[in-house]
């Protein structure tokens, strides 16, 4: 968030989707910033962690009503993992502490700086066994499984210029049996990355598999070799003025 191209993301996706809550991580910013940004975006709740210099920095917020919605009462974790090799042991020595405090619905969501299975990388060496079944064990004994999910296998991307490029699957939203039981219907979903290199997740508690739900978050395309088409200009004016709308919403969902 520290670049501003990440902020212009962060408040596109906040308008098409309208979010009750939002946890980020790697902010880059400090406390004033994030309050200014937090405001921007209407959201008056929050807690956050600053960041270290140019590194790290954490935000949970949340919109006004939202802890009294739907009368049940469960708990989120915003979770991000040390990402040194040497350190990955203090994450799961977390989650688990986190674990044995009393709760029955339980849903965490975060970067876990892990993957789980050596299929949830492409590119590079390979990941380490070792690395990986701590993590599948950790959260097991947590009682943590993984929420169904839509959209990209991998939710990080490492490699620009002559580096070859690197996509893992770190970031995700598990829950245990009490919160799934609760939001029998939950789907995250994977939105394309744009201005970071991780893919944004959007957890929807109460998804139905209905046209209408498909499309309103299946990504909307754009082939280069369109333009190409002598009918290409007339088409897309055609579409833009189909409803004379111009509010900065509207013209999102046109270009989006």
């Amino acid at each position: 968030m520290g670049n501003p191209r990440t902020v212009n993301t962060l408040r596109c996706i906040m308008q098409r989707y309208s979010p009750d809550l939002v946890f980020l991580s790697e902010t880059k910013l400090d406390s004033a910033r994030i309050e200014r940004i937090l405001h921007s975006l209407n959201f008056d709740n929050y807690i956050s962690v600053d960041s270290c210099g140019a590194s790290a920095g954490l935000i949970l917020a949340w919109r006004d009503g939202f802890e009294e919605r739907g009368g049940c009462l469960w708990r989120l974790t915003g979770f991000y993992g040390f990402p040194k090799e040497n350190e990955k042991f203090k994450s799961w020595e977390l989650l688990h502490n986190l674990f044995l405090e009393d709760h029955e619905a339980w849903v965490v969501r975060g970067d876990f700086n892990e993957t789980l299975w050596q299929r949830e990388r492409c590119g590079g060496s390979c990941r380490e066994e070792r690395m990986m079944r701590q993590f599948r064990e950790i959260l097991s004994s947590c009682q943590l499984d993984e929420l169904v999910s839509k959209g990209s296998r991998f939710t990080w991307c490492r490699g620009n210029g002559d580096r070859d490029p690197i996509f893992e699957r770190l970031d995700r939203i598990i829950g245990n049996l009490g919160w799934k039981n609760m939001f029998p219907t939950a789907v995250f979903f994977v939105l394309p990355r744009e201005n970071s290199d991780h893919s944004p997740l959007l957890l929807d508690s109460d998804y139905r598999s209905c046209n209408r739900e498909v499309r309103r978050y299946k990504p909307q395309l754009f082939e280069a070799m369109w333009v190409r088409r002598s009918d290409c200009e007339g088409v897309v004016k055609e579409a833009w003025d189909a409803n004379g709308e111009t509010s900065s919403v509207s013209v999102w969902n046109k270009i989006a």
